[in-house]
């Protein structure tokens, strides 16, 4: 390899390695596997994601393809995934807790379902609410299982995601993928 090149390939390998250290991963919610107290804390770089839900216990799931993520134990299925319940009842959800991430500086949050099939429908707001299912204009659904940018709103102001389902029983598989870490 001529000088030139192997200095080139160096360079595209120096700024993909830098690129490495200032990018997070994510967080995979499919360990701890079975039932989990609520509040459950994850961590990212360090930093921690407060998972909780006030109807009872969280479900993490790793059952490969068929399911990995985290969902609730009352889901009436005995599937463990976060349900929708009947029109007019309160809707079981599960409450991120991004705070800690937003105030060292992580921004660009993305997120993934898990089990959407069948025309089941997953849901997901942020506000700035803790322990109140969110209700606000900047709502997103979906019926896909593909990263998704977090609503337009989660901020330091409004630091809380709510995941649901509108139909069905779906699972959070990821959040924070790829968010980037300013902090430094």
């Amino acid at each position: 390899m001529s000088r030139l090149r192997r200095s080139a390939f160096c360079c595209i390998c120096a700024a993909y390695l830098r690129g490495c250290f200032w990018r997070a991963d994510g967080v995979t919610f499919n360990s701890p596997t079975g039932i989990i107290a609520s509040p459950h804390t994850y961590t990212l770089a360090g930093f921690s994601i407060i998972a909780a839900f006030t109807g009872g216990s969280l479900f993490g799931k790793n059952d490969g393809i068929a399911g990995q993520g985290i969902g609730l134990t009352g889901d009436p299925s005995g599937q463990h995934e976060i349900y929708a319940v009947a029109v007019g009842v309160p809707q079981d959800y599960i409450k991120l807790d991004l705070s800690s991430l937003i105030a060292a500086g992580f921004t660009s949050f993305q997120f993934q379902m898990g089990s959407t099939t069948g025309g089941e429908t997953w849901r997901v707001s942020a506000c700035a609410t803790a322990g109140t299912l969110c209700s606000n204009g900047s709502t997103m659904t979906g019926t896909d299982e593909l990263l998704n940018a977090a609503p337009g709103n989660l901020s330091a102001a409004n630091p809380f995601l709510d995941f649901s389902s509108n139909k069905g029983n779906v699972l959070l598989e990821n959040d924070c993928r790829h968010a980037v870490d300013n902090h430094a």
